[in-house]
């Protein structure tokens, strides 16, 4: 699909940034899984996004309970939302979470006594479609369970009607005693070839404002005890700046992505630019950044969505969209920031920004600090209605920021594969860095300067000439460089 909308190439200097960070979370801190919360009776009980033990993304729910003393639960909200609206009626579904315990009470004599897994499934007017919850009990027979155990329904369920959100709390009843961790809720088809939907942050892996997708991921598959497909979760590792970043691994070589995306942000469309940008630091298997650099299919960089938010969560209402592949300096790097400067369509009163790996790319790496801003300029020369999700010709289209210091992230188009360089000069037009000089695939990129030259040299003070050159095509902008 091709999106057209109007934006504009700033040739004078940018004023401010409006309105600092419209994310929530950009910078993935926070205590408590997307989609999640906790609560209880129990006065002892410990409610831990936990990390010490994991099946998938290295987090878990946890519920530490060492007294009889009241219920304790993990609640989600509406986890069937976005492109998974419903499930249509008649369609057969498996739902169900892995579940691992310690030292917990056995043979439970009733209800209070229990662990539980328990579903409930709405109409779009708010009745619960079984008239009750769907009840799921943890093993009890041993205390401890041997690694993690599969928690289902025992018959497929299927609705005469339309099921319109679906919730789900894990819990310990008020004389349950002990440690469990739950994670995986699954919802799987029953049926070969039926569609029953997704599931969102179903691995607890991301923070508040998050989500992803990734091959399989709400199916909770057996298979993920010994081989795990992807790694996509906050992590504590590194990172830029706080405490968490984004941490994403893959090592097969499926033909799959991976995506982490933000919940869509609403924001005053007053057609104002805004500026996108995120820090990523790799660790890849040697020779991907070459592939990730002259093929789409083994990118990695991030997505810009645009939506009406005529849904709100039941919905994604799409309006526009833009991929941007980050160029890549060498196989490991250090942090780096991409930064991208976007005008909204008209249509537009949210967008989400989305990590992504393309097809084939794979590796591991770490982002953080994701923040999209509105900008003031002071000048700008509109080009009229022009693609960019497309490209019909070379573009050499900003760099941001502009005056900068010590980065700019240079952004441009290449309309079909071809050999493209980008070249840094000085304002007497002595060369002094090159930054791209490649066989190219028609898209859109990202390239950063870091004012160094050749040799690694940081240059100084004042103006200097970003040159893009294609077939037939050459174009420069002018960008500064403050101390």
């Amino acid at each position: 699909m091709k999106y057209l909308w109007r934006f504009s190439i700033v040739l004078v200097v940018l004023c401010s940034v409006a309105f600092g960070n419209l994310l929530k979370n950009g910078g993935l801190e926070g205590g408590i899984p997307s989609y999640f919360h906790f609560g209880g009776t129990s006065g002892t009980a410990q409610m831990v996004w936990a990390t010490d033990e994991w099946r998938t993304g290295g987090r878990s729910l946890k519920i530490d309970k060492p007294n009889a003393d009241g219920t304790a639960y993990w609640e989600s909200d509406d986890i069937y939302r976005y492109w998974s609206v419903f499930v249509n009626p008649n369609v057969s579904m498996e739902v169900g979470a892995w579940v691992k315990t310690v030292n917990v009470n056995t043979n439970p004599a009733n209800d209070n006594e229990k662990i539980q897994v328990i579903y409930n499934f709405y109409s779009s007017d708010g009745v619960n479609l079984l008239g009750e919850p769907l009840v799921l009990d943890v093993p009890q027979d041993v205390a401890s369970s041997d690694g993690w155990v599969e928690v289902k329904s025992s018959e497929p369920l299927a609705f005469p009607v339309t099921v319109d959100s679906i919730t789900v709390r894990f819990q310990f009843g008020s004389n349950a005693t002990g440690v469990a961790y739950v994670e995986d809720f699954f919802i799987r088809n029953a049926v070969e070839g039926e569609w029953v939907g997704d599931f969102f942050n179903p691995n607890v892996d991301v923070p508040e404002g998050w989500f992803y997708w990734w091959m399989d991921f709400p199916k909770g598959l057996a298979e993920w005890d010994d081989d795990i497909p992807v790694f996509a979760g906050v992590t504590d590792e590194v990172s830029h700046s706080g405490e968490y970043s984004l941490k994403i691994v893959e090592d097969d070589d499926e033909n799959d992505e991976v995506v982490v995306n933000t919940d869509p942000v609403s924001f005053e469309n007053d057609g104002s630019p805004l500026v996108f940008s995120v820090w990523m630091k790799a660790e890849l298997p040697e020779g991907m950044s070459d592939s990730a650099n002259t093929n789409n299919s083994y990118g990695v960089g991030f997505t810009v969505t645009w939506h009406d938010g005529s849904c709100g969560a039941d919905g994604w209402g799409e309006v526009g969209g833009t991929d941007y592949r980050f160029v890549l300096p060498s196989d490991t790097t250090d942090w780096l920031q991409y930064t991208v400067v976007m005008t909204p369509p008209e249509d537009a009163t949210q967008f989400s920004l989305r990590a992504r790996y393309w097809n084939f790319f794979k590796g591991t790496t770490y982002w953080d600090d994701f923040a999209a801003s509105k900008m003031i300029l002071t000048a700008i020369d509109e080009d009229g209605e022009a693609p960019i999700s497309v490209a019909d010709d070379y573009k050499l289209l900003r760099a941001f920021p502009n005056p900068f210091n010590p980065t700019a992230t240079i952004q441009f188009a290449v309309p079909h594969d071809s050999r493209v360089r980008v070249v840094i000069y000085d304002f007497m037009g002595r060369k002094v860095k090159e930054l791209v000089n490649r066989s190219l695939v028609k898209g859109n990129y990202l390239v950063n300067w870091d004012a160094t030259d050749e040799r690694g040299r940081k240059v100084s003070t004042g103006v200097y000439l970003v040159v893009l050159e294609g077939r037939d095509f050459r174009s420069t902008y002018k960008i500064t460089l403050l101390k």
